[in-house]
């Protein structure tokens, strides 16, 4: 997770509790001022570069906003990734080259920072689904579980094998509709996440969460309902949350 001033939502100057009175020479006050414009430009430029890379690999719905630090690796045409409308993507999409999955990512989403989807098979995210920090979304196994078969693997990568890379096993990804994903939590290919659910910073998803649950661990369990009956404050009626 980036370890900066401007991270996600803490943006904006910090100070000392109690205030000091710095002198400085006029040479240090432009050259503090320099180093500001400088830094300001690297990251008008480093997000230029972001949103040409989803401009270039990705279909994209009305008012997306993509991070500085976000990327579109598409290996495939453009159709292979698409963006509702209003998604925050702040991580990295990546269609893998050895097979060109379908990536599908509805309305009103948030991906937080360090977030990676790797897609060589089909992930599907609902609307209004948050991802929160340091999520790692994979449909596949990215190498071989059997050792000899990821050495080969390993070295066709580095181009040191003339073989091409052996069969990497694969299975889709869908998240539902207002699914809340916690921080540095790891779905794996085959996960299916059920409609409301909220799954628990740092749990490794393999299999099935039914709707309107919270699940938790390594692997993931389901450790409580979230039934509308069962949330304060659900009689006033949140707009698609019922089970």
């Amino acid at each position: 997770m980036p370890l900066d001033r401007h991270h996600a939502f803490a943006v904006g100057e910090t100070a000392p509790l109690k205030k000091r009175v710095v002198v400085r020479t006029w040479k240090e006050r432009l050259l503090r001022k320099m180093v500001g414009h400088v830094r300001r430009l690297i990251r008008v430029m480093e997000s230029e570069e972001a949103v040409e890379s989803f401009q270039n690999g990705a279909e994209l719905g009305k008012g997306c906003v993509i991070g500085a630090a976000a990327w579109c690796a598409n290996y495939g045409s453009r159709e292979h990734i698409t963006l509702g409308q209003n998604v925050i993507c702040r991580g990295i999409l990546r269609i893998e080259r050895w097979r060109h999955g379908t990536l599908r990512i509805g309305d009103d989403v948030y991906l937080g920072d360090d977030t990676v989807i790797s897609c060589a098979d089909r992930v599907e995210i609902g609307s209004l689904t948050m991802i929160a920090h340091g999520v790692q979304i994979f449909d596949n196994d990215s190498h071989p579980l059997d050792p000899s078969l990821r050495e080969q693997d390993y070295l066709a990568l580095l181009g040191r094998h003339q073989a091409p890379r052996p069969a990497i096993p694969h299975e889709p990804v869908v998240i539902g509709d207002h699914v809340w994903i916690g921080m540095n939590s790891l779905i794996l290919k085959g996960a299916v996440i059920g409609r409301g659910s909220v799954v628990a910073a740092g749990s490794v998803v393999t299999g099935e969460i039914p709707p309107m649950s919270v699940a938790a661990g390594v692997p993931a369990r389901v450790i409580a309902s979230l039934q509308k009956e069962e949330i304060p404050g659900a009689e006033t009626g949140l707009p698609g949350v019922s089970p």
